[in-house]
C-alpha cells in the first residue's frame, strides 16, 4: 500500500493533514517538555525575585533559546502559583492626622523640599521619592552611583557628583527636571553647563514630559522599595545601588527597548554590525563552516544560531569573495571618514557666534528629536542644543522640520540671514516663489525657477512630511494637494516653511502656531459660507449638528 500511494493521497484518504502526519512521526513527550519549561520558568522567577510577570518570563525564555508561547507561560505560572509583585494600592484619606510620607509622628512636614536627583544612562532627572526609614529622614535623595543624602542641597551635590562620574564635559547628557525654582536658578544651571550637561525642563501643565522618570520611580518603588524592609540608611543605600547599577541597567528587560536591558541596548546602538563584520571577516579568512560562522553571533542578536547558519549556506565563488573584500574595506574606510567629518563639523560649529539668550530656557524637545531614528537620540539632543546656541531659536518646533533639516540649514546659512532684504528674497534665492515670464504685458510662462539649492531640497522634504501632520501647516499642505496636486503642494508648503524659517532666524522669536491656526480657521469659515450659499441656491438650509 505504501509503495502504491503517495503520502499526500494517503493523508487525503485518512482525512489527516500532511503537517499532522509528519508531526505524529516526531517522538514527543509533552509531560517532559512541560517539566523542562516549568523548571526554567521557576529558575527565572527566582532569579528576578518575583519581579517578572508572564510577558517578561516569555521573553527571557526566548533569550535562552526556548520558544514558548506567552499563553502557555501564563498557564504554567498560574498552575505553579507564581505570582509576580503587585502594585501597592493607595487609599487616599482626606482626614489624615499627619502628612503622608512621614515615618514617625511629630516630624516636620518637608513637602516643600526640592525633589531628589535620579540619574540613569545619559539622562539625569530629579524626581521625588519618599522612603520611610527607621531613625532616618523620610525624604531621602538618591542619584545613580549610590549617592543618597538628606539635606536641601542634596540635589546640587548629586548632580555635581553625577556629572563628575564619567560624564564630565561629554556632549548629550540631558538633565531634565520639573519647573522648580531651585532647578531654574543661575547657580544650578551654571553648574550643569560647567559639566557639559544640557538643562531641560518640563512644559507648564504637561505631565507627559516627566512620564519616563515617573515610570522609573514606579518601578523602583514597586520592585525594590515596597518589596523590602530596610534597617537603616546604609542598608537602603546598599540595596538601591545594587538594584539600579547591577539589576535595572544590566539585567532587567525593558519593554520599551524591545525587551532588552538598557546597557545591552546602548551597546547595540554604539557598535552596529558587530556580528555581521565578524562573520564577513571570517569568510574572507577562508572559514566556510556555517556553524562555526554562526557561533560568532553576538548574544544580543535575536536570530537563532540555526537561522544564521541556514542563511550562510551558499556558493563562495572567487569573484564574489573579491567583491566582498573590497566592500568590507570600503565600509570601514567610509566609517572612518564619517567620524572625521563629524569631528570637523563639531569644531566648526563651536567656532560660530552664540546668539541664544543665556537666561532663556530651551523648550522641551519633540518626539522626533527624543526618539530620533537616523542617529542616537543623545546625539540628536546635543545637536539641537548646539543649533539653538548658534541660531538663537529652536527650529525643530516648526512642524515638519527635523534635526537633520536644521543641520542642513545651519551648514548652508550659518546663523545670519542679514544678506537677504526680505523673506521674499530668501524664497526667491531658493527658487520656491513663482517666477512669471512676462513680455509685452503677456504672461508667457508661469512656474518656479530651476535652482539647485540644498536648503530648497531640504524644505521640500520637510514639506512632504506634513501630509500626516495635525498642525495648521499640515492642513494647508493637504488643502493645496487636493487643489493643485502633490508637486505644486510640496512647493507651496516649502515656500511657507522658508518664510517661517527666515522670520524665526531674523527675529529669534519662538514658533507660534496660533497665527497659522487663525488662518486655517478663516479658511474653514470661507468653506462653510460657500457651502451655505450653494445649499441656499438649491433651496436647502444647512443646520449644524448638535454635539
Amino acid at each position: 500500500m505504501k509503495n502504491k500511494l503517495s503520502i499526500e493521497r494517503m493523508c487525503q484518504l485518512a482525512c489527516v493533514s500532511r503537517a499532522g502526519f509528519y508531526r505524529s512521526l516526531q517522538q514527543r513527550d509533552p509531560v517532559a517538555e512541560d517539566m523542562a519549561v516549568r523548571t526554567t520558568i521557576q529558575t527565572i522567577f527566582a532569579e528576578h525575585k518575583r519581579r517578572y510577570g508572564y510577558r517578561r518570563v516569555s521573553k527571557e525564555l526566548r533569550r535562552r533559546g526556548m520558544l514558548v508561547n506567552h499563553k502557555r507561560v501564563s498557564r504554567l505560572m498560574r498552575q505553579d502559583n507564581l505570582l509576580a509583585l503587585q502594585p501597592k494600592v493607595h487609599h487616599h484619606d482626606r482626614f489624615r492626622s499627619r502628612p503622608r510620607g512621614l515615618s514617625q509622628p511629630g516630624q516636620p512636614d518637608d513637602a516643600n523640599r526640592p525633589p531628589p536627583a535620579v540619574g540613569g544612562g545619559h539622562h539625569l532627572h530629579p524626581a521625588a521619592s519618599r522612603m520611610g526609614i527607621p531613625g532616618g529622614d523620610p525624604g531621602c535623595i538618591f542619584a545613580q552611583g549610590a549617592r543618597l543624602g538628606t539635606g536641601s542641597n542634596a540635589d546640587r551635590s548629586a548632580a555635581d557628583s553625577r556629572a563628575g562620574e564619567g560624564h564630565r564635559g561629554s556632549p548629550g547628557v540631558v538633565h531634565h527636571s520639573d519647573r522648580g525654582v531651585q532647578y531654574a536658578s543661575g547657580a544650578y544651571v551654571g553648574l550643569l553647563r560647567k559639566h557639559g550637561m544640557i538643562p531641560s525642563m518640563s512644559r507648564p501643565a504637561n505631565p507627559y514630559d516627566n512620564a519616563s522618570c515617573e515610570s522609573f520611580m514606579k518601578t523602583l518603588k514597586r520592585e525594590e522599595i515596597y518589596a523590602n524592609e530596610y534597617r537603616d540608611l546604609d542598608h537602603l543605600r546598599e540595596n538601591l545601588a545594587a538594584f539600579i547599577d547591577s539589576y535595572y541597567n544590566r539585567v532587567r528587560l525593558h519593554s520599551a527597548l524591545g525587551y532588552r536591558p538598557p546597557e545591552e541596548f546602548e551597546q547595540a546602538a554604539a557598535a552596529p554590525g558587530t556580528t555581521g563584520l565578524a562573520i564577513l571577516d571570517a569568510i574572507l579568512d577562508g572559514n566556510r563552516d556555517v556553524h562555526a560562522l554562526a557561533a560568532l553571533r553576538d548574544p544580543r542578536i535575536r536570530a537563532s544560531h540555526e537561522t544564521i547558519a541556514k542563511s550562510l549556506v551558499g556558493d563562495y565563488r572567487r569573484e564574489h569573495l573579491f567583491t566582498l573584500g573590497q566592500s568590507v574595506a570600503l565600509y570601514r574606510e567610509y566609517q572612518r571618514q564619517i567620524a572625521a567629518c563629524e569631528e570637523e563639523m563639531q569644531i566648526l560649529m563651536k567656532s560660530l557666534e552664540t546668539k541664544a539668550d543665556p537666561t532663556a530656557t530651551l523648550p522641551a524637545a519633540k518626539d522626533s528629536v527624543k526618539k530620533c531614528k537616523v542617529m542616537p537620540p543623545a546625539r540628536a539632543m546635543a545637536l539641537r542644543e548646539e543649533a539653538y546656541r548658534i541660531l538663537g531659536v529652536d527650529l525643530t518646533t516648526v512642524p515638519g522640520i527635523s534635526i537633520l533639516h536644521v543641520q542642513c540649514i545651519l551648514a548652508e546659512l550659518g546663523g545670519d540671514v542679514s544678506k537677504f532684504r526680505s523673506a521674499g528674497a530668501f524664497s526667491s534665492w531658493m527658487g520656491l516663489c513663482p517666477d512669471n515670464d512676462i513680455s509685452g504685458g503677456k504672461v508667457l510662462w508661469t512656474g518656479t525657477r530651476k535652482v539647485k539649492n540644498r536648503i530648497a531640497v531640504t524644505l521640500r522634504m520637510a514639506a512632504q512630511s506634513l501630509q500626516q501632520s495635525e498642525s495648521a501647516l499640515g492642513g494647508f499642505y493637504r488643502r493645496m494637494r487636493a487643489k493643485l496636486g502633490a508637486p505644486k503642494a510640496v512647493t507651496a508648503a516649502a515656500h511657507k516653511l522658508a518664510r517661517i524659517v527666515f522670520h524665526l532666524i531674523k527675529t529669534r522669536e519662538p514658533y507660534n502656531d496660533s497665527v497659522f491656526a487663525k488662518a486655517e480657521q478663516r479658511c474653514l469659515q470661507r468653506t462653510e459660507n460657500r457651502l451655505k450659499a450653494q445649499a441656499h441656491a438649491l433651496g436647502y438650509n444647512l443646520v449644524p449638528l448638535q454635539s
